[in-house]
């Protein structure tokens, strides 16, 4: 893999049917980067702003809106009321950018058929911020279009960013794998 080659750093992202975040996998990918899977929000906190002092970036407004996003105090929202979609997108490009700089980054979003609209309203600002700013991140997302069908807003605003092919969008379908190839590839 490319982290064992020492290539990139991976970190995945997964959202799931019927989950209560639009942005759960995004939240998924930073708790792998700053390690925090699984602590509280006080130990998240810290070891966030300890990771933000490690890469050369003392931002206590990054910290705390990074920890704010990772652990919300609500179970009902990734995103504090106080702070505006725009600023947290910016926010997580800006800790992405950071992260990367350090060592390149393979961001990888799965089943994002099950995202919500703001998933799709990130992976538009990136793709726009991507071609005015040289960042060393790759961001794969999978989707299942027989199951994007259930979601046509999702889809739609999916859609969307084909308007970015060839700049910094590229869209590869795959055919479903039979048992054979699945056995394959796990061998």
């Amino acid at each position: 893999t490319v982290e064992e080659q020492g290539t990139m750093r991976a970190n995945v992202g997964t959202f799931t049917r019927g989950g209560s975040s639009s942005l759960r996998g995004v939240q998924d990918v930073l708790e792998s980067m700053f390690r925090t899977r699984g602590l509280p929000r006080v130990q998240v906190a810290q070891r966030v702003e300890q990771r933000l002092t490690q890469w050369g970036h003392n931002s206590p407004e990054d910290a705390a809106a990074m920890t704010d996003f990772i652990r919300p105090t609500s179970h009902e929202d990734t995103r504090p009321a106080s702070v505006s979609t725009s600023a947290l997108f910016a926010t997580i490009l800006r800790v992405l950018e950071i992260g990367a700089t350090r060592k390149p980054r393979l961001i990888i979003l799965d089943d994002v058929h099950w995202a919500g609209r703001e998933l799709a309203d990130f992976l538009d600002y990136l793709a726009v911020e991507l071609r005015h700013r040289r960042i060393p991140v790759l961001v794969l997302c999978t989707i299942r279009t027989e199951d994007l069908a259930e979601r046509p807003e999702l889809e739609t605003r999916l859609s969307g960013l084909s308007r970015y092919l060839g700049e910094t969008v590229e869209k590869l379908g795959l055919e479903r794998f039979s048992g054979n190839m699945g056995r394959e590839l796990v061998n």
